[in-house]
Order: structure tokens, then C-alpha cells, then sequence
């Protein structure tokens, strides 16, 4: 299913400036520090070089299907317990497309800096396509014979202690090959990049699932939310 950006196409510059190393830290040493300072203009500037030409390159689409709970070998004690309680769930796969990809690797071949930048930046938007998706999900399910059912935010595999494995689970049950041309490596990443999978519980009562404790998560020695005292729950 295709999704539309509309016409407002901008994307969260803190999460992008996030996601190239720059912290809320970094923002206040700029108020004062000059050197700083330019540096982040630098990059802003170039964000906004880069934002028009990913919403161009973007052909965002996504697929779902609500499964019994039985038909996921759930993996990971975080997932476990972020579906506790749920009798069936809400698969859902969303992409960019391979223009995106194609956009990535030409911007580094000639500017690699610029590339940086524009690779963040594609992760930002494909969140939003995520964002977009769920939207969609939600909105379905509450017109639909579903309509009685709770869910709970969205989870993906390789967040928390789920491992990236559940990929490969994830998209042969929703045929996301034929249905977006999105393939794994033996590494279990997806192509094109750009795309997520993730899991939704739903449920007859009220359910709003969990988010993996620091403990639990893969990234917990590498997280720049964790250097900045924050969770991820607090940055969505």
C-alpha cells in the first residue's frame, strides 16, 4: 500500500541531529562557543539541502496483517512482555524504496560528509513513513471487524533483547518480498535499508505494551539517549 507525505515535508531536525552525534549538550556549548556554533550551522544548512531531495527520492509503501498470536515464535524476553496478554497481533512492514538507497550511495561516492547527512536524514523520514503506517493500521482496524480490540504501540525486531533473527520471521509472514521488494542478507539486514518491520499487540482489554528496560536493550553500552540520562520512550 502506497503512503503519501503531503505537502508538509519536514522532517525532525533534533532527531536528525541526534542521530549524527549531536546532543542537547552540543546545542547549549553552541550558545557560546563560536566554533560550535558554525559547525551545527553547517550542518543545518546541509539538512536543508538534503530534505527536499529525500522526500523526492522517497516511494514509501506498507503492508500488514493481523495474525493469531500463535502464529509468531515470539523471541526476546522485552517482546514477551511487551505482548503479554495479547491473543492476536499486527505485522507490518514499511519502506522508502530503493531510490533512496540509490540516493545514499551516490551522495557518499561524491560528498561523503553530505552523505552522512543525508543517510541520518533517511532514517528520520522512514520513521515518519512508520509513523505514517501505523496511522493507517490503526485506523483500519478501528473501522473494521477489529474495531473492539486494543494495541499497543509498535516493537521491532533488534530493539530491546529481540534479535534482528525475527526479520527474516517477519517478512515471509507478510510475503513483504513480493509485496515491497524487500529482501534480507545473511547478516539479516533488510534492503532497501530504509525499512522497518514491527510488531503490535492487540487485545479484547486495555493494553499499552512495554518498553525494554536499559538492561534488556542490545545497544545499551552505545546509546547516546543513555549518556544523556534520557530513555527512548521519552524521544518518540
Amino acid at each position: 500500500m502506497e503512503l503519501k507525505f503531503g505537502e508538509n515535508r519536514i522532517l525532525n531536525r533534533s532527531g536528525w541531529l541526534r542521530l549524527m552525534g549531536v546532543s542537547e549538550d552540543h546545542l547549549k556549548a553552541a550558545e557560546t562557543d563560536e566554533k560550535m556554533r558554525a559547525a551545527i550551522e553547517r550542518l543545518q544548512a546541509q539538512m536543508d539541502e538534503a530534505e527536499p531531495l529525500l522526500f523526492d527520492a522517497a516511494e514509501p509503501a506498507f503492508t500488514y496483517e493481523v495474525l493469531d498470536a500463535e502464529q509468531l515464535a515470539v523471541q526476546g524476553e522485552s517482546l514477551f512482555r511487551h505482548l503479554e496478554g495479547c491473543s492476536r497481533l499486527a505485522v507490518m512492514a514499511v519502506t522508502l524504496g530503493h531510490r533512496v538507497d540509490e540516493l545514499i550511495s551516490e551522495t557518499q561516492a561524491e560528498r561523503i560528509a553530505m552523505g552522512v547527512v543525508i543517510d541520518s536524514g533517511a532514517s528520520v523520514l522512514t520513521e515518519l513513513a512508520a509513523n505514517m503506517a501505523e496511522e493507517r493500521i490503526r485506523a483500519e482496524l478501528a473501522a473494521g471487524a477489529d474495531s473492539a480490540l486494543y494495541m499497543t504501540a509498535r516493537f521491532s525486531p533488534g530493539y530491546g533483547d529481540s534479535p534482528l533473527e525475527m526479520q527474516a520471521q517477519v517478512l515471509d509472514l507478510l510475503d513483504a518480498e513480493q509485496q515491497l521488494g524487500i529482501t534480507l542478507s545473511k547478516g539479516y539486514m533488510m534492503s532497501p535499508s530504509k525499512s522497518i518491520t514491527a510488531i503490535m499487540g492487540l487485545a479484547d482489554h486495555p493494553v499499552t505494551g512495554r518498553l525494554a528496560t536499559c538492561n534488556e536493550c542490545v545497544l545499551r553500552d552505545k546509546c547516546q539517549l543513555k549518556k544523556e540520562g534520557k530513555r527512548c520512550g521519552a524521544s518518540r
